[in-house]
């Protein structure tokens, strides 16, 4: 495992982690919990800044131990590293490796996510993760659709977790999601995926349980997935395994069987609903231009086009047909009706395209202008036009099962067959052969193809994927049709309508009121300012019919043919001169016993119904009713006249109107038209713009949480700093170009009378206790000279500070003021003093072992000497008789002992010597005497080394000197015994006297 996950290998599963505005924080607590071993290599792409420079790295290297570093172009991915986008670049993975794409900043919103995403999918399919985090707008939500569709996995943070919650909020939209979490459990969610993909494959080989997987499936969803593409199958089967951290399919089928969200989430993960607008831009440009305009001039005044989208899913594809048939119906000034329908297995999908609502993130495949025209902006959605939505009907529909539509002119089927085996597929083409008309497209997605059915379906254009269907043509002998009607099931019940309730509950009497003058009044009319019948009073039969087809209530439609004109010449002049009209003796046919009625037409006054006023219209048969009075005999011809006169100058007066409205409403459509370009305009620019703004916006949060994050390092520095400063007792003072205060430290402020507001003052207005400076001066000096000076300076209260001024430089090299350096040097001054008088004293006690040392060597010559001169008479005494020397050298040896008494009597007195004190004892001395017993002292070295001793001591009278003997005596056997001891054997040392008055040494000096 150790092997498979060392650095420098190729990872396994590449995780893309898109973020925006508020990601920062979000990476950083996600790196913090991965571990760093985990095999996968991990590909952030950050909304950054083109006009900064990205910090990213150094940030984020502090929350994780793997390599963080920013991609290069063509750099391999390896395992267990951080790759981060850089600023100016989209950036794709091809072959295992990093391909950068510099773009310009444009008015088009930029989506880098969606960019990564979507190679991602393509290079890595069921070995990629998208994982989608704070951030505000889109991006990222189309890009998981090819990881959907490809079987990655997709994690999304949870909205409540994140700063910004607008980008997981739309991937969370789209429904494609396999887990919304913290960025703490994605880091775990991560660390198990890892392991499950870097373990050996499952291996899904076990027909028994994948059938008993599809048995399950047809009892969910009622669709049978045995004819399914078994890669496709069983890598959505691997995919769910893998988020339900199940390791073996006998398992899962287990967990299907007790857990019947897992078995839909499944069946619908099998159906993999993935589109988008305009799928393809070119395909659906040729559509449009070789189909789409040729079914409009061909059925621009036939029957209305017919449509079939098979699979629609959330209905992005049928409503970028509907857009194209708008399109070209208004290019074409022609418009013949069109019907789509559009189906799906997916009743979720279904009703989700029915409502015509979407995510920012179609603005990404939807131009501007089709998106100001044919929908909507709501919140943050877009919701299509109530004319484009009326083109299509949606339905559920399994196209295996159900009946197609038939007579279509076109059918859209794209990116569905693709997951089907060859003898579905040959079914699906069967069920198209019989829906479609002679001369009919079929229109297939990128990745699919006519196989078997040349016959039937002619290329149109070969790369976009369009077909001409033959219905002549002889379809393959195993091309069937498996689709049946379902039975009706349960007894149909005609919905009941609502009843209303009216405004108002009629009063008693007034119904009884009512009553009383439909029976006994004559026949009355009352009609409204529409000519519409309100309420019939008395027996009308006689006047009116109910004429066939639909129910109307205008009084001219149902009056007799002999009484229209009469009637509408009556209630003209009623309304234009607001009076009872009354004509006598007007004709009726078919009336037992009457020839003539008399009619009358009267104004209703007081009453008004909806601001419309009311006429009465009675019918007065002569003879049985009273006759009304006034009133003029009613003269057909005349009437007739009349009527015609005043309907041609109402028409020529309508004419007149309709002219005027027609002109009125030409100029204010042609305003409109004209306003409703600004507006369109405006709003794609102010469209254009918030997008503009909306990136610039988070690529400056995105740099804003960056320099927070230094900040908040720089903070933490400056604190430590300050600390440092405070805590050693160093004063300093900050002094720009203009020698004015900077900053300053609290130290000084004990030799400044400086606060707070006195920075931005200049030094020289500040009060300072030195007295032997001239502070001003020399800061002058080593600002003009740009050299730093050392001073030691004394303040009032004594106490001593070393003072350095020096130029303050920046890492750009440049002097933009003075640094002045203050160290308190008091203690360490004292500190010295002490240090050199026990360095006096030190020197001292070694100046005196130096003396005791030379003393010792000295003593040790000194003793010597007698020792020689003793052991050489003893040695003659041994071999030499008694004779009259005997008594010479016995006084010898004496005196050689005595003389050895005398230095050990000064080594006792060493002490002496260590403490100065050493006492000098001079005393009277016969000169001769002295010098004479010097010479036995030597004698006996002299002959053992064979050296002739020579003494020349001239008789002089006797004097006595005074001096200390016993150290003279040293003094002279020392130098004697040192002329010895370097004379060659068989030499020869002389020891002379020499006498000199002190009046003969002044004057040879």
């Amino acid at each position: 495992m150790e092997e498979r996950m060392s650095k420098g290998e190729s990872p396994f599963c590449v995780v893309g982690i898109g973020a925006s505005a508020g990601g920062l924080e979000a990476i950083q607590e996600l790196l913090g919990k991965l571990p760093d071993n985990t095999g996968m290599a991990f590909v952030i792409i950050q909304h950054l800044s083109p006009d900064y420079k990205s910090m990213l790295s150094e940030i984020l290297c502090e929350y994780t131990m793997m390599p963080v570093m920013q991609a290069e172009n063509g750099q391999t991915l390896e395992r267990n590293t951080v790759y981060l986008i850089p600023p100016k670049f989209n950036m794709e993975v091809k072959k295992g490796k990093l391909i950068l794409h510099a773009y310009v900043h444009t008015r088009v919103i930029n989506h880098p996510i969606d960019i990564f995403f979507r190679s991602l999918a393509k290079e890595y399919e069921s070995h990629a993760v998208a994982v989608v985090l704070s951030g505000t707008g889109s991006d990222g939500s189309n890009g998981i659709r090819a990881v959907k569709e490809q079987g990655g996995v997709i994690l999304v943070q949870r909205p409540e977790t994140a700063k910004f919650d607008g980008m997981p909020r739309s991937a969370l939209q789209t429904g494609f999601a396999d887990m919304v979490l913290s960025p703490a459990d994605i880091a775990k969610e991560l660390t198990h995926i890892a392991e499950s993909m870097s373990s050996e494959p499952s291996g899904m080989t076990n027909e028994e349980l994948l059938n008993k997987i599809y048995s399950i499936l047809k009892r969910v969803s009622n669709v049978n997935y045995t004819y399914y593409k078994q890669t496709t199958v069983t890598r959505r089967i691997e995919r769910r395994m893998v988020v339900n951290h199940i390791e073996n399919l006998y398992d899962y089928v287990n967990f299907l069987l007790s857990n019947n969200d897992e078995a839909a989430i499944l069946a619908k993960d099998v159906l993999i609903g993935v589109t988008n607008f305009f799928r393809d831009a070119e395909c659906f440009e040729a559509l449009k231009e070789r189909v789409v305009k040729a079914l409009i001039q061909k059925n621009e005044s036939g029957p209305a086009i017919r449509v079939w989208v098979a699979g629609c899913s959330t209905g992005e594809e049928a409503y970028s047909i509907a857009m194209l048939f708008s399109e070209a119906e208004e290019e074409l000034d022609m418009h013949p009706p069109v019907k789509i329908f559009a189906t799906d297995l997916d009743k979720e999908a279904v009703i989700a395209a029915g409502k015509g609502q979407y995510g920012e993130n179609i603005i990404e495949d939807v131009s501007a202008q089709r998106l100001a025209r044919f929908f909507t902006k709501k919140n943050n959605s877009y919701i299509v036009s109530r004319d484009l939505r009326r083109m299509v009907v949606f339905a559920p529909q399994n196209v295996f099962q159900d009946p197609p539509f038939g007579k279509l002119d076109l059918i859209s089927c794209r990116n569905m067959m693709i997951y089907f085996q060859n003898n579905l597929q040959k079914d699906l083409f069967a069920i198209f052969h019989l829906a479609l008309n002679d001369g009919g497209y079929l229109f297939l997605g990128r990745s699919e193809a006519i196989s078997g059915c040349g016959d039937i379906y002619t290329p149109l254009c070969q790369n976009e994927k369009i077909f001409i269907h033959n219905a002549s043509g002889h379809a393959p002998k195993d091309m069937n049709i498996r689709y049946h009607v379902p039975p009706i099931d349960g007894d149909f019940v005609a919905p009941q309508p609502h009843a209303e309730s009216s405004a108002q509950e009629e009063d008693s009497a007034e119904v009884l009121r009512l009553e009383v003058l439909e029976k006994f009044m004559p026949p009355c009319l009352l009609i409204d300012e529409q000519n519409l019948i309100r309420h019939v009073f008395g027996d009308c039969n006689n006047y009116l019919h109910v004429p066939a087809g639909k129910g109307e209530l205008n009084i001219f439609l149902m009056l007799a043919d002999d009484l229209r004109i009469a009637v509408s010449t009556a209630l003209k002049t009623a309304r234009d001169e607001n009076r009872r009209v009354t004509y006598k003796d007007v004709p009726v046919r078919g009336m037992v016993d009457r020839t003539s009625i008399s009619i009358v037409v009267s104004p209703v006054s007081g009453h008004d119904y909806g601001n419309t006023s009311y006429f009465a219209v009675l019918f007065l048969e002569n003879g049985r009713q009273a006759e009304p009075e006034g009133g003029e005999v009613y003269e057909v011809n005349e009437a007739a006249s009349r009527r015609i006169s005043d309907l041609e100058n109402d028409l020529a007066q309508s004419q007149v109107n309709l002219k005027k409205t027609v002109s009125e409403l030409e100029t204010v459509n042609e305003e409109l038209q004209a306003t409703n370009e600004e507006l369109l305009t405006a709003n794609e620019e102010l469209q254009s713009s918030n997008e503009e703004l909306q990136s610039v916006n988070e690529e400056l949060y995105t740099v804003n949480a960056e320099y927070q994050e230094k900040l908040g390092e720089v903070t933490s520095l400056n604190n430590d700093i300050s600390n440092f400063l405070a805590s050693t007792m160093v004063g300093i003072i900050f002094l720009d170009d203009k020698l004015q205060i900077r900053r300053y430290t609290e130290y000084v402020s004990k030799e400044f009378s400086v606060q707070e507001q006195d920075i931005g003052r200049p030094i020289r207005f500040i009060a300072y206790n030195f007295v032997n400076i001239e502070l001003v001066e020399v800061c002058r000096r080593v600002a003009a000279q740009l050299l730093p000076e050392e001073n030691e300076v004394i303040s009032v209260g004594g106490k001593r500070y070393f003072m350095r001024v020096a130029p303050y430089r920046t890492n750009e090299k440049k002097i933009v003021g003075l640094v002045l350096t203050f160290v308190d040097m008091s203690e360490q001054i004292k500190n010295d003093k002490s240090t050199d008088h026990i360095r006096a004293e030190l020197e001292q006690q070694q100046r005196e072992n130096h003396e005791k040392d030379s003393f010792l060597s000295r003593i040790s010559h000194d003793v010597r000497t007698p020792l020689n001169a003793i052991l050489g008479t003893a040695q003659l005494m041994e071999t030499s008789e008694e004779s009259e020397n005997f008594h010479e050298q016995i006084s010898t040896i004496k005196t050689n002992v005595n003389y050895l008494l005398g230095i050990f009597n000064d080594i006792l007195e060493t002490s002496r010597i260590s403490a100065g004190h050493m006492a000098i004892r001079a005393i009277p001395t016969n000169e001769e005497s002295f010098l004479e017993g010097i010479v036995p002292l030597v004698l006996a070295d002299a002959e053992q080394r064979a050296i002739t001793l020579t003494t020349s001591i001239p008789k002089l009278p006797k004097r006595s000197l005074m001096m200390d003997a016993d150290h003279v005596s040293r003094i002279l056997v020392n130098l004697i015994g040192n002329s010895i001891k370097y004379t060659p054997e068989g030499g020869e040392s002389r020891l002379y006297r020499f006498v000199q008055k002190a009046e003969e040494r002044k004057s040879k000096a």
